[in-house]
C-alpha cells in the first residue's frame, strides 16, 4: 500500500523535474473553437520557426486552421 506521504513526495519530485526541464519557456492555452483564439494562433504561427501539433488527422481542418 502506498502512503499519502510517498505520493506527496513523488508528485513534488515530478513538479521539480518539470520546472527544471521547462525553465525559460513560456506557455499559452488557446480554445481553438473560438475565433479570437484561432486568430491568436495564426498570429503566433506567422513568426514561429517550428509548429508542433498533436491532434488527430483532420481536426485542424475542421477548426479551419489546417
Amino acid at each position: 500500500m502506498v502512503s499519502r506521504t510517498s505520493i506527496f513526495f513523488a508528485s513534488t519530485r515530478l513538479v521539480r523535474r518539470r520546472s527544471s526541464v521547462n525553465r525559460s519557456k513560456r506557455s499559452i492555452v488557446l480554445d481553438l473553437t473560438k475565433e479570437d483564439d484561432r486568430a491568436t494562433l495564426r498570429e503566433l504561427v506567422r513568426d514561429a520557426d517550428v509548429v508542433v501539433e498533436n491532434f488527430r488527422i483532420g481536426v485542424l481542418d475542421k477548426l479551419g486552421i489546417g
